[in-house]
C-alpha cells in the first residue's frame, strides 16, 4: 500500500513538473514571437521614415532645381 502511494506521488510530480514545463515553453515562445513581431514593426517604420524622407528631398531638389532655372 506505502509504495503503491509513494509511486502515485512520483506520478503527480512528474505529471505536474512537465506541465510547468511545457507552460514555461510556451511562454517563452510566445515571448519571442512578439519581440519578433515588435522588432519587423520598427523595421517597417524605419524604413517608412527613410523612404519618406528620400522622397521630400527628392521633391525638395526637383522644385529648387525648376524654380532656379
Amino acid at each position: 500500500m506505502i509504495i503503491i502511494i509513494i509511486i502515485m506521488i512520483i506520478i503527480m510530480i512528474i505529471i505536474i513538473t512537465t506541465i510547468i514545463i511545457i507552460i514555461i515553453i510556451i511562454i517563452i515562445i510566445i515571448i519571442i514571437i512578439i519581440i519578433i513581431i515588435i522588432i519587423i514593426i520598427i523595421i517597417i517604420i524605419i524604413v517608412n521614415v527613410i523612404v519618406i524622407v528620400v522622397v521630400v528631398v527628392v521633391i525638395i531638389i526637383i522644385v529648387f532645381s525648376y524654380i532656379f532655372t
